[in-house]
C-alpha cells in the first residue's frame, strides 16, 4: 500500500494514466483519444522523462490510446539553450506562441488527420 501512495512511483503512473483511460473508455465509448506526450523539457531530469513516457506510451498502447510523442518527434528540447525562448517566459516548460506553432501544432493536427 505504501508504494501505491508514492508520487512519482512506476505504479501510481501506471493506476492514475490506466485509470484516465478507463474512465474515457467508458464515458466515451466511440470517443478517439490522444495522449500527448510532452516535449524534452530542459528543468525536469532527462531519465525521468524518459522512464515516464515509456511507460506512459506501454499505457496507451494498451488501451489503443493514440500518443502524439513530442519529446521523441517535435524537435523541441528546452536542454538546447536556443529553444528556451520557444517557452513562456523562458521557462523551458510550457510552448509559447512560437512554441505552439514551431513545434506542437504539426504533430496535433497529423494525428487529428490521422485519426478523422
Amino acid at each position: 500500500e505504501m508504494q501505491r501512495s508514492l508520487v512519482g512511483s512506476e505504479m501510481c503512473i501506471r493506476d492514475r494514466l490506466e485509470s484516465i483511460f478507463y474512465k474515457l473508455k467508458t464515458a466515451y465509448p466511440k470517443a478517439k483519444i490522444i495522449y500527448i506526450r510532452p516535449h524534452n523539457i530542459g528543468s525536469r531530469p532527462y531519465q525521468l522523462q524518459v522512464d515516464y513516457g515509456n511507460r506512459a506510451k506501454n499505457i496507451c498502447k494498451k488501451w489503443s490510446v493514440y500518443c502524439v510523442d513530442l519529446f521523441e518527434n517535435s524537435g523541441l528540447n528546452t536542454n538546447l539553450e536556443q529553444m528556451i525562448p520557444f517557452t513562456n517566459n523562458n521557462d523551458q516548460c510550457h510552448p509559447n506562441h512560437e512554441g505552439y506553432i514551431n513545434y506542437y501544432i504539426p504533430l496535433i493536427e497529423n494525428a487529428l488527420t490521422s485519426l478523422f
